[in-house]
């Protein structure tokens, strides 16, 4: 053969071998989009309270219908809605329908939706997510196990009216009405909440919306998008509108029900429903096990196209989808024996939908189609109406009925019904299986015009099951979110135990197990021989709060397992018996340990384990012990509990090493039976005490004895001659002879070391560590067992399982469970096992309850309240409540002992006496910075200074002291510029830097009299957490904003003649501008820097005629003065100049200052002195009032320009000073996030026109100096106040703030520094708890499980920060951002908090007399202050009393220190 013949036949093998496997996977494809959908799982809700496919079926079956009045809790005015005239405005003249009337209600804790969110969410999310659980378990699957899984989620919905019906509502779930309202997030919130990763799309194609859903679901299954979806749709109307509409058509039923193909049919009745379907592909729910509840055969989706009218049917269109679904299915019309067809009930429709369907269905075919409607039981129900029609043909199908249709007098004769073979299902018939599975069409047609048709098919016939294993014993087990709910749950299955008398018990556990694991578990052990009514009665019991044995209840541990293998002494005859008898899992692994280790016995294992006497023999005892250890291992292992640790005690460290795979089975029994062998011919004697003290008690009593095993600190076991062990037991510790046949692990054991070491060494180790060095077991037969040092270092173990014939570790170790327990039943005790593992971490249930049958159980029990979003009343409250002023109020006098100082404080900018005040009252005082001060006082005058000091960011409380800063009254000077200008910037201080902030103090230029002892009353603390204080003659003065009312008969400004506005071409300035034109301003003079370069002046300038434009640098004298000199006379400047830039104090520097003071403190000036007789309005800011973080610079400058006002009036010229919050659409308030957030925090962005009348009246007022802005205290306070108490703005909350932190002891503080240790934690955990209540939107703190995670309460980013800031608050501990992440549950919380307001006292080293000495140097007023004098003098005996007229002022230090001490 040529070389190219030979070419040319590989070429022809390869493209045959190509067009093989082209056709090979062109068929699999072609199988997989004509692949049956199998629906595995189905939940609804609709109207008639139907909560479940069952009790649809019933209300079909039994001929009832749903529909009844207007709900009456949604708002709706349901007297004035009716009115018989169909053309009567805004009125239905129908009154009834087919209503959900608990549409409002809900269960959010399962689904970690806080109370807050589920009110903002629309009630149709509430009841998708709802019935997509119940599908799912439904499906005898478990909802939080699909997390990862390639399953979709298809829902129908048409409505969103929940949320857009309202024009206002609750500020607090605002965050929430976005994500709560998004028809996307309908579907979306479904796939999040379970975890699922498949497709997640929401379909709105009106009334057939759920079967295009169910279409799109089948497609994607077939197309392998996913493996399992979800498919479905909800309706629910918060509005009366759909009702208001078809009234005005005409097309509503009179009385609400829909009377589908009768000759009676009004009009629809509109209904409201939810349903949901779990689909998956046939063969994977073959393959599988899962229940099939039908099949979808074929699905098809079209639309009518340019019909007569949008909204109107089209037949044609209607038979085009029908046929499609056919040749999707590969049947014939012929095939099928029901359509649940639309059937509205309206006179136009319905006979177009009758005709399509002769035409479709009824020709050719000797029994007739039969033709029914679920929407004369319902109503229509809308998007959830294609679903319902579902879940009735399988019920139908299930219960070989095909239902009636109700409310038919007689068959419409608007359709020729002799034009095929098509018969209205007036009563009901029956529908036995055939020759062929039994088919039904179900159709649904939207109003938009968009068609659907699905053929669903009765199931195939299931295999029949294997039988389960027998059991006398299985575990049921119940999940909730919270023990309240728990228990809820128990009762539920108490009672379908109680209706099922004949359940078979293991098919029940095994149905029990495939729910939820949710964070509260509780584990009933039931005897199968008792069955379901002794299980019932267990279960109902423990749910009415008995106590009931047998019963495991926890929550899931966070942290590792660790597998604990008992020693020596643990065997007894029998063990393991009754495992073998109900495990084969066990029996199973038994005997392979057991066949390895007999060819090394003299007789079988299985003989010794039931001969007591033979066990109690070593050479027996230990390989026995290996045997059933390893046997148990292997048991739990195929429940799928494996360990991440093991520790072994003595022999058990055998089988410990062979589970890991350091020993082979061939080689551990070599090593066991060995060790037991030679141990077994040392000389008998000897004995071993259990010693209850610690081992360096009985070593330094008893120094020779070895100790056999540490257990525990003081547990320890010696061994050893007879003679050595006597003395030990007289010495007066509490012992116990151990029951062995000699000494083991003492020096008696080593006349077999050297025979031993020799089997060691000729095995195989795999691994590192010690347990792969063959000396280390030849040293494990004579050293100490250090079991209790195991333990210890385990890292990161919460739970541990003690695998032997005995509960002996368990005891050692808190909280370990015991797999076998003497004298106890096996099976039980391994079961309680089993289910204290269950309740706090997975197992395998299949393996535990292997071949148990399908039960249909009730789905989770939801604790529903109702959650309906009401309208919150609109009332614009009057400008006259945005005023505020600041205030100097007395601060109460000091205590009359002078205070004092400790530390070494800093010192900066001192004139020559402050070093000496600070001095005289304790404190040591330097000039430099360094580590471990107590405090720093800066003297400074200008914003520089004080920021030079800020930023050297020494870590100590800053208080700054200055001169002039402040007026606090008639009596001072008027302020000046610089040293107000270093209060603005400092209080931007106290907000950045709260940890380093004492506070601002303004005292006389001279420190004379009692000023010097104020100061240091203020600085040592006095005055709590007061940080604004003027030092003055007749007393120290707290500054505070409070309200500034306007005065009765105060009347508007009116702005006339010429006023001149800087920064007039900007936001503010323009307001301003449109504002006085429009109030009778004569002249408008708009100054900025750039004139009419600036952006928007020509169309300003057009809008405006009476407006001219000029440009000025105000920071020039110069050009300020030529600027006045052209412009001629001004009668009012309103200065609205000004730079803002952000900036952290960190950044922040002398030229920065500088800059943002140019134009608006320095205009200020310059226009103060060259217009004296001019009205000058300065527009400042609420961060010189209060501050602002990351506005030093603005904060300074607005401060001095309050101050540069305070001193022109009080010369005697006009002049008002305006601190304006936010303005709505101008400014940073712009950007609608930012004006969210100041929402969010309590600032309404002010709209500009009621803010500028407000400036009015201000000035007609002639108020000086004046804030204005909008502000929620309730909101702003707790925020502004986050990292500290603010006494500033305090007062304005309506009630009154907590006591003050600071040196004095807070009320928190005090309680938790007086409650012992448990007391201290249930106080913090209360105070978390009730802090999550209040963010999340719950009645109480008792409704926030302590140990259940944030996320799974419904936390997001919003309300983490909410709750750090409450706390913040509510304990002054200043708290990271992320610490509702770091301390993921309210207890792990409450410890953080518990260490941080109440840290662990570290040991005192100090002899009593060296702590009395220490007392005795104790000030007696300083006990007094911090609060301590109380609680050192109860710690005094009754006996000696105190003085009898209670003066504890009279004694002395050391009378006092022996009345506290004096034990």
């Amino acid at each position: 053969m040529s070389s190219s013949e030979q070419k040319l036949r590989d070429y022809l093998k390869r493209v045959t071998a190509d067009l093989h496997q082209t056709r090979k996977r062109l068929a699999e494809v072609e199988a997989g989009t004509r692949e049956p959908i199998a629906i595995i799982g189905m939940a609804c809700r609709y109207p008639g309270g139907i909560t479940s496919p069952n009790e649809l079926w019933d209300l079909v079956a039994d001929g009832r219908d749903g529909i009844g009045p207007f709900p009456g809790d949604r708002g709706w005015d349901v007297d004035g809605l009716y009115h018989p005239d169909p053309d009567h405005p805004g009125t239905s003249y129908a009154r009834e329908g087919g209503f959900l009337y608990q549409a409002a209600d809900f269960d959010p804790d399962v689904f970690g939706i806080s109370p807050r969110e589920a009110l903002a969410m629309d009630p149709q999310q509430r009841l998708l997510l709802e019935t997509a659980w119940e599908a799912v378990e439904r499906a005898g699957l478990d909802p939080l196990g699909l997390r990862g899984s390639r399953t979709a989620v298809y829902t129908g919905l048409m409505y969103h009216d929940y949320a857009a019906r309202l024009l206002d509502v609750p500020d607090d779930v605002e965050a929430y009405l976005g994500t709560g309202n998004s028809g996307s997030v309908a579907s979306g919130r479904i796939a999040y909440t379970l975890g699922l990763e498949g497709p997640a799309l929401t379909v709105d194609t009106a009334c057939s919306s759920s079967l295009v859903a169910l279409h799109l679901a089948a497609h994607a299954l077939q197309s392998g998008e996913c493996d399992l979806a979800l498919a479905g749709g909800a309706a629910v109307m918060a509005t009366p509108d759909t009702f208001i509409g078809f009234s005005r058509q005409r097309g509503l039923a009179a009385d609400g029900r829909c009377k589908s193909f009768a000759a009676a049919a009004d009009g629809t009745g509109w209904g409201e429903g939810a349903g949901m379907l779990l689909v998956e592909r046939l063969s994977d729910a073959q393959r599988l096990g899962h229940p099939i509840l039908a099949v979808v055969r074929g699905t098809a989706v079209n639309q009518d196209g340019a019909s007569s009218g949008l909204t109107a049917p089209n037949g044609p269109a209607q038979q085009r989808v029908i046929r499609a679904a056919l040749a999707a299915a590969g049947i014939g019309a012929r095939d099928v024996d029901l359509v649940e067809a639309h059937g509205t009930g309206t006179t136009l429709g319905d006979p177009i939908e009758a005709q399509a369907l002769l035409a479709a269905y009824g020709q050719d075919r000797a029994e007739p189609l039969r033709l029914g409607s679920i929407k004369s039981n319902l109503g229509h129900t809308q998007a959830a109406a294609g679903v319902a029609g579902i879940i009735k043909v399988v019920q139908a199908m299930r219960h070989s009925v095909l239902p009636r249709t109700l409310h038919v007098d007689e068959p419409t004769p608007q359709v020729d019904w002799a034009a095929g073979n098509v018969a209205l299902l007036t009563e009901a018939l029956p529908w036995p299986a055939g020759d062929r599975p039994r088919r039904a069409g179900v159709s649904s047609f939207g109003i938009s015009g968009t068609n659907a048709h699905v053929i669903v098919e009765e199931p195939p016939a299931a295999a029949p099951a294997a039988p389960a294993e027998a059991r006398r014993m299985v575990p049921l087990i119940v999940t909730a979110p919270d023990p309240e709910a728990l228990r809820r749950q128990a009762g539920e299955l108490g009672r379908y135990l109680a209706a099922h008398p004949g359940a078979a018990m293991t098919d029940v556990a095994r149905a029990t197990a495939r729910r939820a694991t949710l964070p509260h578990r509780a584990v009933f052990l039931a005897t199968t021989a008792d069955g379901p009514p002794a299980a019932a009665a267990t279960l109902s019991a423990w749910a009415g709060g008995a106590a009931v044995p047998g019963v495991v209840e926890a929550v899931p541990a966070r942290g590792k397992c660790a597998f604990l293998f008992t020693g020596q002494g643990s065997q007894r005859a029998g063990m393991g018996a009754q495992l073998a008898a109900e495990f084969p899992a066990y029996t199973r692994a038994l005997a392979t340990v057991t066949a390895a280790l007999d060819s090394h016995l003299d007789r079988p294992l299985a003989t010794v384990l039931d001969d007591a006497e033979l066990l109690h023999r070593t050479e027996y005892a230990q390989p026995a012990i290996f045997a059933v250890e390893v046997a148990l291992h292997a048991l739990l292992e195929h429940w799928g509990i494996r360990p991440d640790a093991v520790v072994g005690h003595s022999i058990g460290e055998i089988a410990a090493a062979h589970v890991t795979g350091v020993l082979s089975l061939d080689d551990a029994a070599t090593l066991v039976t060995a060790r037991g062998r030679l141990m077994q011919a040392l000389p008998a004697g000897g004995a071993m005490l259990a010693v209850q003290a610690s081992e360096d008690e009985v070593c330094a009593a008893f120094p020779e004895i070895d100790i056999a095993a540490v257990n525990g600190p003081r547990a320890v076991v010696v061994s050893g001659l007879e003679a050595d062990i006597s003395p030990i037991e007289g010495h007066g510790w509490k012992t116990t002879r151990l029951r062995t046949s000699h000494a083991f692990h003492s020096r008696l054991m080593e006349p077999i070391l050297d025979e031993f070491r020799a089997v060691v060494r000729g095995l195989t180790f795999t691994g590192s560590g010690a347990w792969a060095d063959p000396e280390y077991w030849v040293r494990h037969v004579r050293a100490t067992v250090r079991f209790a040092d195991a333990v210890d270092e385990l890292t990161g173990v919460t739970r541990f399982v003690e695998v032997g014939p005995d509960a002996v570790l368990s005891a050692l170790v808190p909280g370990a469970v015991p797999v076998l327990r003497r004298g106890h039943d096996e099976v039980t005790t391994a079961l309680t096992a089993l289910a204290e593992t269950a309740a706090r971490a997975p197992v395998d249930w299949d393996a535990v309850l292997p071949g148990a049958g399908r039960v249909d159980l009730p789905p989770y029990a939801f604790h529903r309240r109702r959650f309906w979003l009401d309208a919150v009343p609109a009332a614009e409250p009057g400008t006259d409540a945005w005023r505020y002023r600041v205030a100097w109020h007395p601060a109460p006098e000091p205590a009359p002992a002078p205070a004092t100082l400790t530390g070494t404080w800093l010192l900066t900018g001192d004139d020559g006496t402050l070093a000496d005040v600070l001095s005289a009252a304790g404190a040591t005082v330097t000039d430099r910075p360094g580590p471990g001060l107590t405090g720093v006082l800066a003297a400074v005058a200008t914003p520089a200074e004080a920021l030079d000091v800020l930023q050297q960011g020494i870590a100590a409380p800053h208080w700054f002291l200055t001169r002039h800063a402040v007026a606090t009254g008639p009596a001072d000077p008027a302020a000046l510029l610089g040293p107000a200008g270093a209060w603005g910037l400092a209080r931007v201080a106290a907000l950045e830097h709260p940890d380093r902030w004492g506070g601002l103090v303004d005292v006389p230029d001279r420190l004379d009299g009692a000023a010097p002892d104020r100061l240091v009353a203020v600085l040592a603390g006095r005055l709590g957490s007061e940080d604004q204080v003027a030092v003055r003659e007749p007393g120290v003065l707290l500054r505070r904003v409070v309200a500034a009312p306007l005065p009765p008969g105060a009347r508007s400004w009116e702005p006339s003649g010429a006023v001149l506005i800087t920064g007039g071409t900007g936001g503010l300035g323009a307001e301003v501008a449109r504002w006085a034109a429009g109030r009778g301003a004569h002249r408008l003079i708009l100054v900025s820097r750039r004139g009419t370069d600036a952006p928007g002046v020509t169309e300003l300038l057009a809008e405006l005629p009476q407006a001219e434009v000029h440009a000025c640098d105000l920071a020039d004298r110069s050009a300020v003065a030529h600027l006045l000199a052209a412009v001629g006379p001004v009668d009012t400047v309103v200065h609205a100049a000004g730079i803002s830039e952000d900036l952290p104090l960190a950044d922040e520097d002398s030229a920065h200052l500088r800059a943002v003071a140019a134009g608006k403190v320095d205009g200020a000036e310059h226009l103060d002195a060259l217009l004296p007789a001019a009205h000058l309005i300065v527009f400042s800011s609420i961060a010189g009032v209060w501050g602002s973080a990351g506005q030093a610079a603005y904060a300074a400058a607005n401060a001095a320009l309050d101050a540069l006002v305070a001193r022109r009036r009080a010369a005697g010229r006009p002049a008002t000073a305006v601190a304006w919050g936010p303005w709505a659409r101008i400014g940073m308030a712009a950007d609608d996030r930012i004006a969210e957030k100041l929402r969010r925090r309590g600032l309404t962005p002010m709209a500009p026109a009621r803010a500028l009348d407000a400036l009015a009246l201000a000035v007609g007022a002639e108020q000086a100096l004046v804030t204005i802005a909008d502000v929620d205290w309730d909101r702003f306070v707790p925020v502004f106040s986050a990292a500290r108490h603010r006494p500033l703005i305090a007062g304005l909350l309506p009630e009154p703030e907590p006591a003050p932190s600071g040196p004095t002891l807070s009320d928190l503080a005090a309680r938790l520094d007086a409650a012992e240790p448990a007391e201290r934690d249930r106080i913090l955990l209360k105070l978390v708890r009730d802090q999550v209540a209040v963010v999340l939107g719950h009645a109480s703190g008792a409704a926030v499980a302590p140990a259940r995670a944030f996320t799974e309460l419904g936390f997001d980013s919003l309300t983490a920060v909410q709750l750090r800031d409450r706390l913040i608050t509510a304990t002054g501990v200043a708290l990271a951002p992320t610490v509702v992440f770091d301390h993921p549950n309210a207890e792990s919380l409450a410890g953080h908090l518990r260490q941080a307001l109440a840290p662990a006292a570290a040991p005192v080293a100090l002899s009593d007399a060296e702590i009395r000495a220490a007392l005795a140097a104790v000030d007696v007023a300083r006990l007094r202050e911090s609060g301590l004098l109380t609680r050192l003098l109860a710690l005094a005996p009754a006996a000696p009393t105190p003085p009898a007229d209670g003066n504890f002022d009279a004694m002395d230090v050391d009378d006092l220190v022996k009345l506290a001490l004096d034990f």
